[in-house]
């Protein structure tokens, strides 16, 4: 098994090939380039825990027959994004995906189209991209590999915290407006109008994310920002 700080490089580098390919994704629905992800930075953890969970199967299960393993390899990923999915939408209230309009789906949150692009992708992972990306990780030295891997982590901790409080905050304004459709400027403690900027630029950036918020929300979120 690769020592702990090549998974954290690798794991980094699954994430950003994700942001990546959904970036592409995005310039050619809309003609540019966006963040749809959950966090700040070029890089979505659903494509990098998907890669070590994979990496981690097969390491394990490298004996076991080939059918086997490829079952496996459409299965996992689909569980993953169905649970982050269902993840985001009770603790965040947000969706930063939905399928659906496409045929054959769960809740909106995976569709037999998405299952089978992940089983694609996890594929090209297997029996290309791994051998390769550790084979380019291990050309540092260890030294460089451990403070990399360290920087990582001290990045990813501050972009999840400050992207966790954005959309906690969104939930929270979210639900009053589901429970009274509407809410007031008198109700907002002050920590909540504080982080309204935050939201706002976070819309700003994230076209999924201001799809989330609606328009009686996000004229709401205006109104404060112009007071």
């Amino acid at each position: 098994m690769e020592p702990i700080w090549n998974l954290i490089i690798y794991f980094s580098v699954c994430a950003f090939i994700g942001w990546i390919l959904q970036a592409i994704e995005d310039l050619f629905q809309r003609k540019k380039i966006t963040n749809t992800g959950f966090l700040y930075g070029p890089f979505i953890p659903l494509f990098g825990f998907t890669a070590l969970i994979i990496y981690f199967f097969n390491l394990y299960f490298v004996n076991y027959s080939l059918q086997f393993r490829l079952i496996i390899f459409f299965i996992l990923p689909t569980l993953m994004e169905y649970f982050t999915g269902f993840f985001l939408e009770k603790m965040f209230k947000v969706k930063l995906w939905d399928y659906s309009d496409y045929r054959f789906n769960i809740n909106g949150r995976i569709s037999l189209l998405a299952s089978i692009i992940w089983f694609i992708l996890v594929l090209i992972q297997v029996f290309i991209l791994q051998e390769i990306i550790f084979s380019e990780i291990n050309q540092f030295n260890e030294i460089s590999r451990i403070i990399l891997a360290m920087g990582l982590i001290i990045y990813f901790a501050i972009d999840f915290f400050f992207s966790a409080k954005v959309f906690y905050y969104f939930a929270k304004i979210k639900k009053e407006f589901e429970k009274e459709g509407k809410m007031n400027l008198e109700k907002l403690n002050k920590k909540i109008h504080l982080r309204i900027r935050s939201i706002q630029r976070k819309m700003k950036i994230s076209p999924v994310f201001k799809k989330n918020i609606g328009k009686e929300i996000g004229d709401f979120i205006e109104k404060i920002n112009k007071k």
